[in-house]
């Protein structure tokens, strides 16, 4: 018996393995039920492996409450051998949770990797089960086999899980308004208690969802007929109160509820008597409670989510009442609105009856279990030429590829509507006529008449197939009738587009009455040839609500997601914002396309076409939606935090959380908080720490320069980078009131006025406020402000000298709007003075721009007092004034550069300069570093601190650090070395300004250690090895080998293996002077192969080493860089699979050569020789060759038969001489007598390369010159120089005679793959 150590790398602690001459010790096995919940054994490509395969697949469920070890458990699809496929050692499923296993055959057993079986699963049915490490227990099974699979269905047991929504909008239940308290007293006992209490509602009128009154056009559609209560309210009293009854099958199977709300203006929640949730409400409620403050209208554009605290609440199975309070903020406010959407999230059990998923739940519960699965519809035709339409209008080829379910295909009929009208059915065949291009090929066909249509009318189309079971397949399959496309379609020619140059989004709207509200209507649109059917499509806005020409949210269904842009990521919605109130049309697109100039991160925006039902219907800017898509697109981490914004910072309920849609706004309560302080200190320290300020100021200059008037106060979005450096920057919004458009009290948009002397206010806003305030962020404003004006606004001048790209886009738009601009003034008119688009945009371009450009270069632009001016030098003088390569804390996250402004008294612009060596970081537009001393007296201004990591460098418990006013940006790429280097400062000209060398201080193990043995690709595993441990593969043998050069004991705990493989070697782990110690991919297979290493051993590590090759890096416990290299394959042949390791030649080789192959070989040895060293080893051509020439050049100058250097040897041949390919030079080769125990032999000394084990040298013998054939040959010497080199003698075996003539020659031959 042999014990060895080794531990896990997710943890601390040390695990023992026994390994017995009988296999392992397994632990006691816990209690369990795991399930095999799920499988696919004929994949459809719905779901890809890593390999983007579309490989069978398995999913396990853990139903238990507990974690469960997975290690030596198996999967098997043969009764007969339970242990066919075997998890490795680590593996884990946490309660609750889902693993998938693709039946590939690939056999992967990497932890933390994708693991793949060693057999797939059969559509026709077979024996499937889950077993247990002793390798009889049958967890779970399929036996004797499961029935025959359907392609792209899955087959598993049920599971009562899932969510869904239980009170919807227009929900039904009751209300009621109080006349007063008798009233009160009288109707509404136990008004929001559960039903069984007394409740006394005989006033209470019956109401569908939702309640309240409005006397302008902003709730319609959310309000129902028997919700408005105008006459009860409105002057009358302020509160309502609505009871809504929900049933639950089973309580106790609840695990979650979520209330969704829009409401106006504040409302308290309760669920059987018990309050759940509540916003604005009154602190002591009554029959007449008004709301505590108000609520604007457009924040319910989006549900407010609250998420409900279950232990609050005593739910019954059965009939529960959901009640609210509404409350208004006053008698005389003109709305009010209570509309709840109530979610219940259902964890059920898993039951034991297998059947059919035609939808396969992929890593979630399973859900709509059926004992038959319907004809699988693929391929439906959904993109086709547009027709022409009208006589003689080909048909459409609409084809669609079905397959049997359960039952056997009968009967494929494609259905079609033209517009709104009826529809209509015709079969589809599958025997090669009448369009079918081959018979019987499972490809149904059938010729879509068009004549019928006319100019830009949709035809729709969709597929069902019906089995002889009568069951019916559909496509689209239509599961959501709220999300979910219900037919495929397209869009006849229309003429009328052929004078258009703009994009054309064609809409299709029934209900046209009813798209203009807020609750909106299903449409249908087309875009990019491409069809969206049944998407939502509503008003968008506040102020623009009440204009003849509307803004339109449309949202897209999640199977079938919107292409803004061919090669884009598709997104989820977009707005189609109405210009009716810029006569320009240019400004949504001419603003953000400034915004993105400057670097603020705006949406994209253009202008659009918009038809509707065939016919124009208006030019409409089409603007990216603020989302988690929106913040991807930007370059912004989209699992970050967004608000969109509807005041001034002031309150959370004023901030629509637009993602994560959780509901929680405590980090935003945080700041509005710290903005709120009335400490100045606190609010600069506040901003130091966990504000974006480049980003801020940037945003706030490129809004002062360009004129946008209309945010602050609302109209912008704040987002925070949660998972990073935790800040918050604003982000843009609502840009159109700009170059020249200002809200105005009375006239509201409707001011012909011109305004060209814009600054932003300084208390709009706490965050505007403090960046215009604040001394040194006001210097930062001024001087980007400054850049921003020269570089992109322009003045007169420069734009006169230099072109005028702001005039130049004007006119670029305007060109493409064209005559549809005509056609949206003949439809839609104009205001005011009713300037056409080219009287409004030439106004932009002959009167604003001038006078705007005059204010800002001439007449003294400010903020809060601080004139605007060019002060900044030519070439400025910025140091590289430190860094911290090694922070006291041992974490390299701390690590950070001090940059220092060396002007007087000028403030230096730092966007887009670049740092680089060691590390590679672009400063983010809007870096500005002020003049200053850079001392704790002046405030560290002056100074700018680059770090690593910023919320790192802020955390440090000493100085530098957060707290102390410094001004701190991170996220560099790369980290400062411990061995020293050179970083360099460029401007974003790419002109030098500083360098700086640091010499370092290399770390103890930085010096100590190496990596000496690397067995990537070991040989497969014997049958021996199989016996003692079954499901044994060859990965299982891989190892990486270190050793301590250095003359003293170092400690390894903490190091880390953190690219290629991951493993963090336990602390404290000493390793003695000139020791070894081995991390195995798996411990139990390395013994079981080396039972003879005495050396430590380490592992499981998580990963697999790269049969291809791949990059290694190993840090130490302080974070810095032990070694990174790179291998390849390729290098030594016989280590890829033939069982032979990469060792490295010297064992001090430098850190920085482990990358060059000429400093390792393939091991002497089969499997090498962990623990030991090598001695001898093996070279081969391959390395050689990726020492001179790039890969661009192996089959051409870098080839084997090559000769670059015209010298008359080959590649090969320099290889074997030792000699450079790239300068002719002559290879050393002499003939030569050698005397052997008295006896001459001829011989020949040659220079070679040493342990070249793909040559073979021989000698060839003649008498006559003519016949050289082969002569056995004997190595002489072979003496060493030093340099991958060797002087070998080689004689011949026939002793030489006296008078005997004869001639040798060296015989050479490369053995190739």
């Amino acid at each position: 018996m042999e014990l060895f150590q080794t531990m896990h790398t997710q943890s601390t602690k040390w695990w023992n393995a026994l390994l017995l001459a009988g296999g392992i010790l397994a632990a006691p096995m816990l209690p369990a039920k795991l399930w095999i919940l799920e499988f696919v054994a004929a994949n459809d490509g719905s779901v890809l492996d890593e390999d983007g395969d579309d490989e069978d697949w398995i999913e396990i469920y853990n139903d238990s409450n507990a974690t469960v070890d997975l290690s030596g458990w198996s999967l098997s699809d043969d009764a007969a051998d339970l242990q066919k496929w075997i998890f490795p050692p680590g593996t884990s499923l946490d309660a609750k949770k889902f693993l998938t296993v693709f039946a590939s055959g690939k056999n992967r057993r990497v932890v933390g990797d994708e693991f793949h079986t060693n057999f797939k699963l059969s559509s026709g049915g077979e024996y499937l089960g889950l077993m247990r490490a002793d390798g009889s227990t049958v967890e779970h099974e399929f036996a004797p086999t499961y029935p025959a699979q359907v392609e792209g269905a899955s087959y598993g047991v049920g599971q009562g899980s899932g969510a869904s929504t239980i009170i919807e909008t227009g929900a039904s239940g009751q209300a009621a308004v109080p006349i007063d308290q008798a009233d009160f007293n009288a109707n509404y006992l136990n008004w929001n208690d559960a039903p069984g209490s007394t409740f006394t509602g005989s006033t209470w009128r019956a109401v569908t969802t939702g309640v309240g009154f409005d006397t302008a056009i902003r709730y319609d559609g959310w309000l129902s007929e028997s919700g408005d209560f105008i006459n009860e309210m409105l002057g009358v009293n302020t509160s309502v109160f609505a009871r809504l009854p929900f049933d639950l099958v089973d309580s106790n199977a609840v695990n979650g509820m979520t209330l969704r709300m829009r409401y106006d203006d504040g409302f308290i929640a309760y669920i059987n008597g018990e309050q759940v949730a509540a916003d604005r409400e009154d602190a002591t409620p009554n029959w007449n409670s008004l709301a505590s403050a108000s609520r604007s209208d457009a924040l319910n554009d989006e549900w407010e989510v609250f998420a409900i605290n279950l232990e609050n609440v005593d739910l019954v199975t059965g009939t529960n009442v959901l009640a609210i309070h509404g409350m208004n903020r006053s008698l005389g406010n003109g709305d009010m609105l209570i509309l709840p959407e109530l979610d219940v999230a259902i964890t059920g059990g898993v039951t034991d009856t297998p059947g059919y998923f035609s939808e396969p739940s992929f890593g979630s519960a399973n859900e709509g279990i059926a004992d038959e699965v319907a004809p699988v519809i693929k391929n439906v035709t959904d993109t086709p030429d547009r027709p022409v339409g009208g006589v003689g209008s080909a048909p459409l080829l609409i084809t669609a590829e079905v397959s049997d379910g359960t039952g056997s295909v009968d009967e494929v009929r494609l259905y079609s509507r033209i517009m709104f009208g009826s529809e209509n059915m015709i079969p589809m065949n599958d025997g090669g006529t009448a369009g079918d291009e081959t018979a019987g090929d499972g490809i149904y066909s059938a010729l879509l008449a068009t004549t019928s249509l006319d100019d830009g009318e949709m035809i729709r189309w969709r597929v069902e197939a019906e089995d002889d079971d009568n069951a019916v397949g559909l496509s689209p399959p239509y599961p959501d009738p709220l999300d979910s496309d219900r037919y495929y379609g397209t869009v006849a020619f229309n003429p009328d587009h052929n004078s258009s140059q703009l994009p054309i989004i064609e809409t299709f709207v029934q209900n046209q009455a009813a798209v203009d509200t807020v609750s909106g209507t299903r449409t249908s649109l087309y875009y990019l040839g491409q069809f969206y059917d049944n998407i939502q499509m509503d008003r968008h806005g506040q102020s623009t609500g009440g204009f003849p020409k509307k803004s339109y949210d449309v949202d897209f269904n999640k199977g079938n997601r919107f292409e803004w842009r061919e090669g884009e990521r598709r997104v989820k919605d977009i707005n189609l914002l109405t210009n009716w109130a810029d006569k320009s049309k240019v400004r949504n697109t001419l603003t953000y396309e400034y915004l993105n100039r400057t670097g603020a991160k705006g949406h994209y925006a253009f202008t659009v076409r918009m038809d509707r039902n065939g016919e124009f219907f208006s030019t409409t800017d089409m603007v990216e939606d603020g989302d988690d898509r929106y913040l991807d697109r930007v370059g912004l981490d989209e699992e970050g935090t967004l608000y969109k914004m509807y005041d001034r910072l002031a309150s959370t309920s004023g901030g629509s959380k637009k993602a994560p849609k959780d509901g929680d706004k405590s980090d935003l309560q945080v700041l509005i908080t710290a903005l709120a302080s009335t400490s100045v200190a606190n609010k600069r320290r506040y901003a130091y720490d966990n504000i974006d300020v480049a980003a801020t100021i940037n945003q706030l200059a490129a809004y002062a320069t360009a004129g946008i008037t209309d945010s602050g106060h609302k109209n912008y979005y704040m987002y925070r980078d949660t998972h990073g450096t935790g800040e918050w920057r604003p982000l843009p919004w609502d840009v159109d009131l700009s170059f020249g458009r200002k809200w105005t009290g009375t006239l509201k948009y409707f001011d012909d006025n011109m305004v060209t002397n814009f600054e932003i206010p300084e208390t709009i806003n706490p965050l505007w406020a403090l960046m215009q305030t604040t001394p040194e962020f006001r210097e930062m404003m001024v001087r980007r402000i400054d850049t921003l004006r020269d570089d992109l606004f322009l003045s007169g001048a420069n734009a006169a000298a230099n072109g005028d790209w702001i005039k130049d886009s004007i006119i670029a738009i305007r060109n493409q709007i064209g005559t549809d601009a005509d056609l949206d003034y003949a439809k839609w008119g104009s205001w005011g003075n009713n300037f056409n688009m080219l009287q409004g945009s030439d106004r932009i371009i002959d009167t604003f721009l001038p006078a705007r450009r005059s204010f800002i270069f001439n007449t003294g632009f400010e903020v809060n007092n601080a004139r605007i001016a060019s002060t900044e030098p030519t070439t400025p003088s910025v140091d590289i004034e430190s860094v911290d390569f090694l922070p006291l804390s041992g974490s390299q996250d701390e690590e950070y550069i001090v940059l220092k402004n060396r002007e007087g008294s000028a403030d230096i612009d730092l966007s887009g300069w670049k740092l680089s060596g060691g590390v590679d970081y672009t400063f983010p537009e809007g870096t500005v570093i002020i003049a200053g001393a850079g001392t704790s007296a002046s405030g560290y201004q002056g100074l700018l601190h680059v770090a690593r990591d910023s919320a790192s460098f802020r955390a440090r418990t000493t100085g530098p650090k957060g707290g102390e006013f410094r001004y701190v940006q991170g996220g560099y790429q790369g980290q400062l070395s411990a061995r020293g280097e050179s970083i360099e400062l460029r401007n974003d000209s790419g002109v030098l300004i500083d360098s700086f060398t640091y010499a370092g201080t290399p770390t103890v193990n930085q010096l100590a250690l190496r990596v000496t043995e690397v067995n990537y690709h070991p040989a497969d595993p014997t049958a021996a090895e199989s016996a003692v441990l079954p499901g044994v593969v060859d990965s299982d043998f891989e190892f990486v080998e270190l050793k301590n050069i250095s003359r003293a004991s170092i400690d390894l705990g903490n190091s880390s293996f953190t690219e290629g493989v991951e493993y963090t070697f336990d602390a404290p782990l000493a390793l003695a002077a000139g020791g070894r110690i081995i991390l195995a991919k798996n411990p139990a297979a390395f013994a079981i192969r080396y039972p003879a290493v005495s050396s430590p051993l380490a592992g499981p590590f998580i990963g697999q080493l790269d049969n291809d090759g791949e990059t290694l890096r190993l840090v130490d416990g302080v974070g810095e860089n032990i070694f990174v290299f790179t291998y390849n394959d390729r290098w030594y042949p016989p280590s890829d699979g033939g069982g032979l390791s990469l060792v490295i030649r010297d064992d001090a080789t430098a850190y920085n050569e482990l990358s060059d192959p000429a400093m390792w070989a393939a091991s002497e040895l089969a499997g090498g020789s962990p623990g030991i060293g090598d001695t001898f080893w093996q070279v081969h051509f391959n390395a050689w060759q990726e020492g001179f020439f790039p890969s661009a050049e192996w089959l051409t100058d870098g080839a084997f038969d090559a000769d670059p250097d015209g010298d008359g040897r080959k590649n090969w041949e320099e290889y074997a001489y030792a000699t450079n390919p790239l300068v002719a030079d002559a290879a050393q080769v002499s003939g030569t007598e050698v005397e052997v125990e008295g006896f001459d032999y001829l011989a020949i000394e040659v220079r070679r390369v040493s342990n070249g084990a793909d040559l073979v040298w021989s000698l060839q013998q003649s008498a006559t010159l003519v016949s050289w054939p082969l002569e056995p040959s004997v190595l002489v010497t072979n003496t060493s120089n030093g340099d991958g080199s060797e002087t070998a003698v080689i004689r011949e075996s026939s002793i030489l005679g006296t008078d005997e003539r004869k001639f040798i020659r060296l015989h050479l031959e490369l053995l190739t793959e």
